[in-house]
């Protein structure tokens, strides 16, 4: 059985560990530091769901996500 794929995108590395540890035994995670770094990793990687904070230094969550929906 394929897993599907989720990006979980966070500035606090603790809610990235959170996040991962919860998900892990159903999906296939990935995460990202900043709304920068999830852009950086999309170039290259296609995901079904994009798990994102929204108050994060340098890109709002809601600026993150309207840029991945034009990818």
């Amino acid at each position: 059985m394929i897993k599907a794929r989720i990006l979980c995108v966070d500035d606090e590395p603790g809610i990235l560990r959170a996040l991962s540890w919860v998900l892990k035994k159903d999906y296939e995670i990935s995460t990202a530091g900043s709304g920068e770094e999830a852009l950086a990793i999309l170039k290259d990687n296609d995901f079904d769901v994009i798990i994102s904070d929204q108050r994060m230094p340098g890109m709002m969550g809601a600026d993150l996500l309207d840029r991945v929906r034009l990818i």
